[in-house]
């Protein structure tokens, strides 16, 4: 499975277990986020540590999940970029257009984060 997906108390961890997050799962990762959403969940965090690449849909999945998230008054965490992911994130947030929290911290102390 392309996503492991594991219900917290106080978040939902999507982790997503591909090299690349583009055009070909890009979709299939928003879907998901925008199910586990409407199931009420309003903190997410995102694990895209084994993506080495992503393109415009995949950064398009991460800003609906941090779209959803603010919408619910939620937490979106976006942990793990690798070095071209993370100029990305850069180049978009540097745009004005922030409001994504990427967690530096290892994963049990974000998962206190929310």
């Amino acid at each position: 499975m392309i996503f492991e997906i594991q219900k917290k108390e106080k978040h939902t961890l999507v982790k997503v277990n591909a090299d690349r997050l583009d055009t070909n799962n890009a979709p299939d990762l928003k879907s998901e986020l925008v199910v586990i959403n409407n199931k009420g969940e309003k903190n997410i965090i995102l694990d895209i540590s084994s993506c080495k690449f992503c393109d415009s849909s995949g950064l398009r999945s991460v800003l609906v999940a941090n779209r959803l998230c603010e919408d619910a008054i939620g937490t979106f965490i976006l942990c793990g970029l690798q070095p071209d992911v993370e100029n990305l994130v850069k180049i978009y947030r540097y745009g004005g257009r922030g409001g994504i929290f990427t967690g530096k911290k290892g994963k049990s102390e974000i998962n206190h984060a929310v």
